[in-house]
């Protein structure tokens, strides 16, 4: 039922990307022209994001790898919860990236 790294790529996504990428890449922290608009292209996607899941823009987090998004989940939720106690669990089977926070 999961792709992994594998997910195809909407062509409607592409589309949007490709034209970002033919501009060669900017930061969105930079104050620069072409680093401002890569922020406001960023802040709309987010709100794009958080509209179609229903949730605040503020609460979308974009990361650059699974291990990123499995290391800030994980340990935000069990952070958040500790005084529910110390104690989680997840099988054998798990990614290598969930199966070392969860040892952590």
């Amino acid at each position: 039922m999961d792709y992994a790294a594998a997910t195809p790529l909407d062509p409607r996504v592409k589309k949007v990307m490709d034209e970002y990428s033919a501009r060669g890449g900017a930061n969105p922290s930079g104050l620069y022209h072409e680093g401002r608009e890569s922020k406001t292209a960023l802040e709309n996607g987010r709100r794009t994001v958080a509209g179609f899941l229903g949730v605040k823009p503020g609460e979308i987090f974009f990361t650059s790898s699974a291990t990123e998004s499995n290391n800030l989940a994980i340990l935000g939720a069990t952070r958040a919860n500790r005084e529910h106690g110390r104690h989680v669990i997840t099988t054998a089977v798990e990614h290598v990236s969930v199966l070392n926070v969860f040892k952590r």
